[in-house]
């Protein structure tokens, strides 16, 4: 039986999900305007994103002038 903190938690997990993936697609295209090529990965990518999950970008490629 699903309780009303677990349905609190799957829309809060929905939300957040969204947002990640909004402001993912937001970063990377920023990302790609300064020449860097990048993607997502971890549980955002592979469809395992939690409420307190975190984004993982892996770094393909960056402008030599972007690096440390």
């Amino acid at each position: 039986m699903e309780t009303v903190l677990d349905r609190l938690v799957t829309a809060r997990t929905s939300e957040r999900r969204e947002r990640a993936l909004a402001r993912s697609r937001l970063a990377l295209a920023e990302l790609g305007r300064r020449g860097v090529r990048a993607g997502i990965i971890g549980s955002l990518a592979a469809g395992r994103f939690r409420a307190h999950s975190d984004v993982d970008f892996l770094v393909l490629e960056c402008p030599a002038a972007l690096r440390y």
